[in-house]
């Protein structure tokens, strides 16, 4: 018998200040477009959520705190979900760290464990991500989840389950709001232990709302 997660992927929306910065453990909240965007993004889908999970911070959570209370449907915090920590980088433009470090902007979105900015590097958040992606899957198979996340996490989990590297998926528009949905299949097997199928994903679509 095979079972089918479907994993409906939704970027947050625009943050309050200061835009194009690297902005991974900074907790800025949502500005009101960003809320906007989100309400837009999830118009566009059905929203028979079995449960809602979302990274801890605010950009995220807030969003789907308030809308788990407004569909009444059970809701979850997974940190293994929060975005990269940038390190030195954080709070600083795209433009300028670009201008200063070119050498080491490369290095970090082509080379996995490069970690130029001392902060995290993308291998360390792909193993982070695949961690708590597996948990996730293996507690609740064969639901529709909805999880509220950021532009690195859904990369990361592009480039894991459609293996395509990193650098290659660094090159694809994942903007606020961005909606993406993946659709799991699992072949349950006599004996096979519970959280230990294989899972075979398919991308039903991305950037839906875009």
């Amino acid at each position: 018998m095979t079972q089918t997660t479907r994993v409906d992927l939704l970027r947050h929306g625009e943050c309050e200040g200061a835009q194009s910065i690297y902005r991974g453990i900074i907790d800025s909240p949502l500005s009101k477009k960003g809320w906007e965007t989100l309400d837009n993004a999830i118009a566009s889908v059905e929203t028979d959520w079995d449960v809602i999970i979302t990274s801890p911070k605010q950009r995220c959570k807030r969003y789907a705190m308030a809308l788990a209370e407004e569909l009444k449907k059970p809701f979850e915090i997974d940190t293994g979900f929060r975005e990269i920590n940038f390190g030195r980088w954080e709070g600083l433009t795209f433009k300028d760290v670009w201008k200063a470090e070119s050498d080491n902007v490369t290095a970090f979105y082509t080379q996995p464990d490069s970690n130029p900015h001392g902060g995290e590097s993308v291998a360390q958040m792909t193993q982070r991500v695949n961690a708590a992606w597996s948990k996730m899957l293996a507690r609740h198979q064969g639901k529709r989840i909805l999880l509220v996340n950021h532009g690195g996490i859904i990369r990361v989990l592009l480039s894991e389950l459609l293996s395509i590297p990193m650098s290659s998926v660094s090159k694809m528009e994942v903007p606020y709001g961005c909606l993406t949905r993946f659709l799991m299949f699992a072949n349950d097997k006599d004996g096979e232990q519970e959280g230990n199928q294989e899972y075979h994903p398919m991308m039903a679509f991305h950037n839906k709302a875009g």
